[in-house]
Formats: structure tokens, sequence, C-alpha cells
């Protein structure tokens, strides 16, 4: 695989919804040139639902890469996203969960912003949570008005942020990530991904 352009981080616990995940990024136009960095959370070992996760990603195909990291607690993911963001190939890193899936043409759409941008900055896309609802609501920087999976940004290490571990360390990223940016953000309007979804929000079945 060449250097791709979108890496997607995925921490995971070894949800079996991880497979779900992983097939909205499969069944997506065109992600021959997209990396998918699977980062489980091992803090309490390596658990029977983590082998079969590692299973599951390994089954993929060399787009997809298994990573473990003990981040001496668990914290929703958010040491799982620093460290995959660090081991991130692609120009530009998006984030999910493993139990949440992207929207129909939701790759399409991030390049779709990329390529109509005058130059690289940080993204916020709206995505559906399961506790806020569709997120964001306004085009500012406040807590609880984004979500880990809003933010698209480009692999500049020294113009990102740090995912804190605390719950709102999403808010946290994407706040010292605008100020190195010095607030130049771009926000999409586009919904990309969908927590927790129904059966019936499975859209490539």
């Amino acid at each position: 695989m060449n250097t791709p352009w979108l890496t997607i981080v995925v921490p995971t616990i070894g949800r079996p919804e991880l497979s779900r995940t992983l097939d909205s990024i499969d069944k997506q136009h065109d992600v021959s040139a997209v990396q998918v960095l699977v980062v489980a959370d091992t803090h309490g070992g390596r658990t029977p639902a983590l082998e079969q996760a590692r299973a599951e990603v390994l089954k993929r195909g060399s787009r997809y890469r298994w990573m473990e990291y003990d981040g001496s607690l668990h914290m929703v993911g958010q040491p799982q996203r620093q460290y995959g963001m660090e081991h991130a190939a692609g120009q530009w890193v998006a984030f999910t969960a493993d139990d949440n899936i992207l929207e129909k043409g939701a790759i399409a759409a991030i390049w779709h912003e990329v390529a109509g941008l005058p130059h690289a900055m940080p993204m916020l896309f709206k995505v559906r949570t399961w506790q806020a609802g569709v997120v964001w609501q306004r085009r500012e920087l406040l807590l609880g008005n984004i979500d880990a999976d809003c933010m698209v940004v480009p692999n500049i290490p020294e113009k990102l942020g740090k995912w804190r571990n605390v719950y709102a360390g999403d808010f946290h990223f994407a706040e010292d990530t605008a100020t190195l940016w010095t607030y130049e953000l771009h926000w999409a309007d586009a919904l990309i991904s969908l927590a927790r979804p129904g059966e019936t929000e499975l859209w490539w079945r």
C-alpha cells in the first residue's frame, strides 16, 4: 500500500460490534488508499474478546493494522486514540469507535471537503452520538457540542493536540488542536458517523 491519504483510528475493547464498524469502512466507495488502525485497550490484559477482535482485523488485509496499547487505565479509548494517531501514516487522520459505524458516503464526504480547502486545516464533521443526538449543533468549540468522531485532522504532529485521559478528552483534543491552528477550523455539514446504530441503519446490508 502506498502512502494513504487517510488513516482511521479505531480504539477497541473487543466489542462484537467492531465487525460492523469495519464493514462500514470496507463498504465505502474507493477505500484502497485508506489505512485503518485498530488499537486495543489492553489494560485488562488480552481478553477473549480482544483475541476475537484481533482475528477480525487480521482477516481484512494489509490496509488494516492491529495494535495494542495499555494506557494505564480504561478511559473510553482516549489513550488508544493518542497512540494510534502517533502511528498514523495517512496525510489526514479520522477517528471512530468500535460501536459506531461510518455513514454511507462518509469517506467520499471527507475527500470532498479536503479537496475544497484552500490549505490543510482541522475539520469538524457532524456525527450522531448515543447520548446527545447530532453534534455539532453550532459552529463553536463547546463542551458537549462535539464528539471524537467529529474530528478529521491534518497529520502534522506538531500541530495536533493531546487526547487527555478524561471522559471529555475529545473536547480537550479539539480545543488544543484548534489553539495550535489559531482557531482556523473548517466546519463541515456532512454527517459521517452513527453511534450505536440499529439494524435498519446498517446501510450496506
